[in-house]
């Protein structure tokens, strides 16, 4: 699919969850609002964000102005509202099946997702039964994917390849899970860690394909939708650290990690009103 440039005269990349949103609802119509007047302006706002393309369709209305959206972390870019695939970047049969192994060799409790556009859950492997081991696995099983998720098979080849993976570990395990995403990085995938927008406290790995993440993904947009146009940023976890430290500009929502906060400027108010907040600390609005 082409891409049209905009003319924009700059762009903000905004992470969602808990950042624009807060406990899986719908953006507020004062965030709605911002994107529509700050697209008057000449403004692109994009949304950068761990949700698959269906799962922001749960949470975006299809008439937002949105330039585009950046899904599943950086998997993908798709066009708004449509969801035409402007850029993709996922898993061979090959690198899904070596990191499918390098997790379960770990311990790791873990779901594989399909390619866009779906990016449905295909296999998980649980290392405990339902209902014990690592709770936010099985409560983000229960809640939000098929009882009927097939285990992996003790061979696996790769299938047709993956969009990404997700491991969850408990808080405790920060260990584990940072010598697992360590591993995954030396053998050459793309890893972010973030926080479980379930329980607050797990921690969850993504894995991708290299080359992988919003940063990355923030670049293409900003060079093919508006070079050379200042760009700013909204975050407020691990997963959204390589975008704000790429922006021209980057601001925290008021749920931000403290480790973030020593680094960039944070708002106090709630997310249903951030981007019109940081859009007048930025002289935007």
């Amino acid at each position: 699919m082409s891409v049209e440039r905009s003319g924009a005269r700059a762009l903000i990349f905004c992470d969602l969850d808990e950042t624009l949103i807060s406990s899986g609802r719908g953006l507020s119509a004062s965030n709605a609002d911002a994107v529509a007047e700050l697209a008057r302006r000449g403004v692109g706002v994009v949304p950068a964000s761990g949700r698959s393309l269906p799962m922001l369709r749960k949470v975006i209305p299809p008439e937002v102005p949105l330039r585009c959206a950046v899904v599943s972390t950086g998997v993908g870019i798709v066009a708004w509202p449509g969801g035409g695939i402007l850029r993709r970047l996922e898993l061979s049969p090959a690198r899904a099946a070596e990191a499918v192994r390098l997790l379960a060799g770990a311990g790791a409790d873990f779901l594989a997702f399909s390619r866009l556009p779906e990016s449905r859950v295909l296999w998980r492997h649980a290392v405990g039964a339902s209902g014990g081991g690592r709770e936010d696995f099985y409560r983000r099983l229960l809640h939000h994917y098929s009882a009927e998720l097939r285990e992996f098979p003790a061979e696996w080849d790769g299938g047709e390849g993956l969009g990404q993976l997700l491991a969850v570990y408990d808080a405790e395990e920060e260990s584990a899970a940072v010598g697992i995403a360590e591993t995954l990085r030396r053998r050459g995938f793309s890893v972010a860690r973030a926080t479980s927008p379930v329980d607050g406290r797990s921690i969850w790995i993504e894995v991708f394909a290299a080359g992988v993440g919003k940063a990355a993904a923030a670049a293409w947009v900003a060079e093919h939708f508006a070079p050379g146009a200042p760009c700013y940023a909204l975050g407020n976890d691990y997963n959204d650290a390589d975008l704000l430290a790429w922006a021209d500009s980057a601001m925290l929502s008021s749920s931000s990690l403290p480790e973030l906060r020593a680094q960039y400027p944070s708002l106090d108010v709630p997310p249903e009103e951030t981007l019109a907040a940081a859009a007048r600390r930025w002289g935007l609005l």
